[in-house]
């Protein structure tokens, strides 16, 4: 086989790829990739003025996964906006157009896929899912399909590529009802959820908004159980929870302390070292001396 891929650009910062039409002829032949295959993906970063429209569909199911900013999608004569941590499944054979907000464009991640079970995966995607859990998880799956078809389209890549597809897929269609109080991996207990949720999302700027609906609470009820359970309150708590990845970072890696906060979502780096030092009893830069000399 073709051991070459096709990449092109458009967005800057952009990653896409798409498996050469001999490859992709004999690959859909082969047994191993019946039920499921790629047929290309990308990333398009900030797809300011992205806009695809299909009036008679597409040969391949198109999953998009929305990362950031928003857009929206037609599908059957109805339109259904799209915002952050959300995704949707175009089926294959049917008309369809799709673009980016013009004031806040989105990022996405986006396969084009098909084989016998392809199908399965599209039903649960017709409406959007919030899942705002295992972002990264998602995120590095898509990257080892990527890096793995980049470096070739021989069996072996071709054939983890589709295994670790599958896996992607997984993520969305039996974990999409996780942030839910009765049905998560993570348990019923609000804290658990909501520490999760933080966690997964360190490097932003979360308001008690986004905790609470993530937990399918009233902004009061949801402070108000936090607070109980934890003797914090729910922001207080976050902010801890980026001062403990700010130790990690100051004694593990070489980053500057305002590169630090930028990581953390905190833009204004003399607040971080100020509120770095109440918290620890130590400046950042103090923190990293008294840890290299242990």
């Amino acid at each position: 086989m073709v051991s070459r891929s096709n990449i092109f650009h458009g967005f800057p910062g952009q990653q896409l790829l798409v498996i050469p039409y001999l490859v992709y002829q004999e690959m859909v032949k082969d047994h191993l990739f019946k039920d499921l295959y790629i047929h290309s993906l990308g990333y398009y970063p900030d797809a300011k003025y992205h806009y695809t429209k299909r009036p008679t569909g597409c040969h391949e199911f198109i999953l998009i996964y929305c990362i950031s900013g928003c857009g929206w999608y037609e599908l059957k004569g109805e339109k259904i906006e799209v915002i952050e941590n959300q995704c949707f499944v175009i089926p294959a054979e049917t008309p369809h157009s799709y673009g980016a907000n013009n004031s806040n464009p989105w990022s996405i991640y986006w396969i084009h896929f098909n084989g016998e079970n392809a199908g399965y995966f599209s039903s649960p995607f017709v409406k959007p899912v919030h899942i705002a859990t295992r972002i990264e998880d998602r995120i590095a799956l898509f990257n080892e399909m990527y890096k793995t078809l980049i470096r070739g389209f021989n069996v072996e890549n071709l054939y983890y590529a589709t295994l670790t597809f599958g896996h992607f897929l997984g993520l969305f269609k039996y974990l999409s009802g996780e942030c839910t109080n009765d049905s998560n991996e993570f348990g019923t207990n609000i804290v658990h959820i909501a520490t999760h949720f933080m966690n997964e999302n360190i490097n932003k700027q979360l308001k008690l908004k986004d905790l609470s609906i993530f937990a399918s609470y009233s902004p009061s009820q949801f402070y108000r159980l936090f607070l109980k359970a934890t003797g914090y309150s729910p922001i207080h708590y976050f902010l801890n929870l980026k001062i403990e990845r700010a130790c990690y970072y100051l004694l593990n890696t070489n980053y500057k302390v305002n590169q630090i906060a930028k990581i953390l979502g905190i833009n204004d780096a003399y607040y971080f070292s100020k509120f770095f030092s109440k918290n620890k009893g130590l400046s950042p830069i103090q923190y990293r001396r008294q840890g290299n000399l242990k």
